[in-house]
């Protein structure tokens, strides 16, 4: 994947950046197929979610500039998707505020299961709860 992005990017560490994020496509499409060939994609809720944020250093190879570790929005901000044929309508929201501690809580409910008092994440495939929410702890080390 990487020489197809060598070329294209400013840069080796975008190049290299822009390769991963090729290869975990390419993968997940296998996944879906996967799933379709056994007939089992329509009973499967996709739950995806990415480490905190990272913006690749142009002068240091698997380097960052302001992200990952600062409590920055690059750092802290992490894509969350769900997808589940004819169960959750697809739609873009960056405004909403959500949160890997939601996780949990949307899959269990998903599986019909009441998530434990304890746990404090909403449900990630009801829009009007997450919604409410107006702001989100995070913690930087």
């Amino acid at each position: 994947m990487y020489q197809k992005y060598k070329d294209l990017a400013p840069d080796e560490s975008t190049a290299r950046y822009w390769a991963n994020v090729a290869w975990l496509d390419e993968t997940c499409g296998q996944l879906v197929d996967h799933l379709k060939e056994k007939d089992l994609y329509d009973d499967t809720l996709f739950v995806f979610s990415a480490d905190n944020g990272w913006r690749p250093d142009p002068e240091e190879v698997a380097g960052y500039v302001r992200s990952k570790k600062e409590p920055v929005e690059a750092g802290v901000r992490t894509p969350i998707f769900l997808t589940h044929k004819n169960k959750i309508a697809s739609r873009r929201d960056k405004t909403t505020l959500a949160s890997n501690i939601d996780i949990a809580p949307t899959i269990l409910k998903a599986c019909g299961f009441e998530p434990n008092k304890a746990m404090s994440g909403l449900d990630l495939r009801k829009p009007a709860v997450l919604a409410e929410r107006d702001r989100i702890f995070v913690d930087v080390y």
